[in-house]
């Protein structure tokens, strides 16, 4: 059994890796929500973006490695220890409630975009429309135009 121990572990790394990545993905998208809520610096909001970005990276090499993982040592998972076992059972549900969590509170983000999104268009388009307004402070331009047609009778 002693020969599956280094295996073990390597499973087991990965699945803590990926648990504390959607935490991390978790903690951002919950920053962002917190910085659509207050309007703070586009610069800040893109740097949790890219944060959660590399979240969404890491996971993907973890499960990259994961995968690999069971195809090239699967077999071997019957004949781990029983803490070994215990222990991937537990990250794996840490993980897949991480998961869920990620997706709930994702889609939350989503939908609060979404809305500021809207409500954003809204007001650009009265900046728009108020335009037409704002020309009727200009001189007007018909005072200082020369006539089309001249009539020059005598």
């Amino acid at each position: 059994m002693a020969a599956h121990e280094p295996a073990s572990r390597e499973l087991i790394r990965l699945l803590e890796q990926k648990a504390a990545s959607f935490q991390t993905f978790i903690t951002a998208t919950e920053s962002l929500t917190t910085s659509l809520d207050s309007r703070v610096d586009i610069k800040e909001i893109q740097s949790v973006l890219a944060e959660r970005h590399r979240c969404m990276q890491s996971i993907d090499k973890i499960d990259q490695g994961i995968a690999t993982f069971l195809k090239d040592k699967g077999h071997h998972l019957d004949t781990l220890p029983h803490a070994d076992k215990e222990r991937m059972n537990s990250l794996t549900k840490t993980v897949a409630t991480a998961a869920s969590d990620a997706f709930r509170k994702n889609k939350d983000l989503e939908m609060r975009m979404s809305h500021s999104r809207a409500v954003l268009s809204n007001e650009m388009l009265k900046i728009i429309k108020s335009k037409h307004g704002v020309e009727g402070y200009l001189p007007s331009t018909r005072q200082n135009r020369t006539p089309r047609f001249l009539d020059v009778r005598s």
